[in-house]
Formats: structure tokens, sequence, C-alpha cells
């Protein structure tokens, strides 16, 4: 018989309680303990103490049984997200953020993006319920409430953000003052002087884009001066936007917006394809490029969604639901934005 010491294949947390000097139950209750804003941990252990515990387990290899928390907690502590096109800067941004928090509270992060197709949501819906997930963070698409009441139907908590779908009951919502951002645009074309504003987006049913037009238009209005916009088919919204641009050139529109990061991209490549001077030929208003304005100055101005904001809001709203059965209510947030620094 061999004289080497039997070692354990695995590491229990009665080692660690061994090991620390401390009972069992303390070293879960610090082990599945939630920090603090400062990292402290939130439980009846001093701070010297838990830290003694997480170091000790940390020594010693313990890994915490994920599956057996989830039995006494209910939590799987994954969170899904779902939205349009996690490539869109915008988005990508929040999916990032949301990313960060989350992995700080320890939480595994599920993303997909829908292509703002209903099937693929519903699917995506199915498949985030199946694996387990404890809440959703969405933008969604327009007529997917019935995959909504499905999650809510499981009790699992539901923040919804960027888009709204009005008359839904019993979600969170983080949203940017779509209106008010659409009146900025304008405000800040008046501002240099333009008196004939247009503004470019695709064909869609979307609230964002929707409400974003409301505002330039009220607030032209207000101001008394013309407003025109084109609808163009998404499908070939980067093909048809330079003979738009050309039209509204000649037209004597003098600025333009494009209300979507996807449209401010196609518009800026078609201006630049028509050779026409930022803001000699046309002031611009684009939209959500928040930390990226700078490679496009010193001509466009931006209105932006502040989307670490967004991204904090919604998290927050979901792991206290989650975890505390923390209220879901509606966050409402003031645009940004962002001056070119050639005025017209």
């Amino acid at each position: 018989m061999s004289d080497r010491p039997i070692v354990s294949q695995e590491v229990t947390i009665r080692d660690v309680a061994e090991a620390a000097g401390v009972s069992i139950s303390l070293v879960s209750f610090v082990l599945n303990a939630r920090r603090g804003p400062g990292g402290e941990y939130l439980c009846s252990a001093s701070q010297k103490t838990a830290e003694r515990i997480v170091e000790t387990a940390e020594r010693l290899g313990y890994h915490r049984n994920k599956a057996a928390s989830s039995l006494r907690t209910g939590r799987n502590d994954t969170i899904g997200v779902i939205v349009s096109d996690i490539s869109n800067t915008c988005f990508g941004q929040i999916c990032r953020k949301i990313e960060k928090l989350a992995t700080e509270l320890g939480y595994l992060t599920l993303f997909a993006s829908t292509d703002d197709r209903k099937e693929s949501f519903r699917q995506l819906v199915d498949k985030f319920l199946y694996s387990g997930v404890d809440g959703f963070i969405i933008a969604p698409c327009n007529g997917v409430e019935d995959s909504i009441a499905k999650i809510l139907k499981r009790r699992l908590p539901v923040v919804l953000f960027d888009r709204d779908l009005p008359g839904m009951e019993g979600v969170g919502r983080v949203l940017l003052d779509n209106e008010k951002a659409g009146r900025c645009a304008v405000r800040l074309l008046t501002r240099q002087g333009c008196r004939h504003i247009g503004l470019v987006r695709y064909e869609t049913d979307i609230p964002t884009l929707i409400a974003r037009e409301a505002g330039c238009r009220l607030e032209a209005q207000q101001d008394g001066i013309p407003f025109t916009s084109a609808i163009l088919a998404r499908e070939t919204m980067r093909r048809d936007m330079v003979s738009v641009l050309h039209n509204a050139r000649e037209e004597g529109v003098d600025a333009i917006i494009f209300p979507s990061n996807a449209i401010t991209i196609d518009g800026i490549s078609a201006i630049n394809e028509l050779g026409f001077d930022v803001p000699g030929d046309f002031a611009v208003v684009g939209f959500d490029q928040e930390d990226r304005s700078e490679i496009f100055t010193p001509g466009y101005s931006f209105v932006n969604q502040p989307t670490k904001l967004v991204a904090e809001y919604s998290f927050r709203m979901l792991s206290s639901a989650i975890r505390d059965n923390g209220a879901l209510e509606t966050r409402i947030i003031n645009p940004l934005y962002t001056l070119g620094s050639r005025l017209k």
C-alpha cells in the first residue's frame, strides 16, 4: 500500500470552514453574499472575517457548487440581454457596460440579437427561459407582448430599454426622451442659422425613430421653419441615400438630421460620395455616436443616448428585482449632444 496521504478530489465547504476556523454556515453566508458599492461583503460577518474566508477558499481551490446554490436560492445568477443588433455601436456599448456590471456582482450574461424579427425574438426568449435565466434586459421588437407575458408568467423581472411597448404592464423601463431628443436636434441646427431642415430615416414602426421625427417636426413648427422628411426602404437605404440628399440640396434644404446610428453612418457616407461640404452645403446632426463623435469632427453634431447611464440603470433595476424583489419603475433619460466645431 502506498504511504502517500489520501487527498480529497474536491475541496468542500467544510474544508474551508475548518481551515478558516469558522462555522460552515458562516462560510456559506460569505461566499453567497452580495458585494456593496465599495466591494464590501454584505453579510453578518465582519469584513476582516469575510476576507479571510474568501482568501482561504481561493487558496484551497474551493469552487462554489452553482447547482446546489441554485436549489437554495432559486437563482442561477444568469441574465439574458436581447437587442435588435449587437453590432450596432449604441447597443454594443450598452451591452459591454451591462456585462461589466454583471460580472462585478457574479452574474453570467447571455446576449443575443433579433434583427427586429418577432419570430427570432420569440425563439430567443424560449431558449433563455430554458437556460434558466433569472431576468431579462430587452430592447424589444414591436408586437412581442406575448413573449414578454410568457416571461412575466414565470415571475421573472423584465427591464425594457431604448424601445418601449406602450401598455405593457409589470415591466421596468429605461428610456431616452426621444421627442426631446428630436427637438434638441432641430435646436442645434436653428442656432446655426439653418432655415430649412430635412430628416432621412428608413420605413419602420419602431417607436424610437417615430418619436424622434415627431419631436423634430414639432420644434420646426414652433420655430416657423420648413421641415421635410424622406422615408426610405431599409433594404436599399444606403443606395437611395445619395439621390435623396442630392434632391434635398437642389430643393434648398440646408440642414439634415439622421435619427439613428445606422442612418447616420449611411448619411455621412452619402455626403462624402456626393462631395458636399459640411456645414457649407449641409449642416448635419446625427444620432448615437457618444463615444466616437470625435472621428467625425469638425463638421458634424450629434444627439446621443447616454449609453453608460442606460446600462447602469437597466442592470441595477434588474439585479435589485432579482435579489431583493426591488421595484420595477420607469426612468426617462435626457439626451446629450456633441457640437461640431465648425458652425455654419
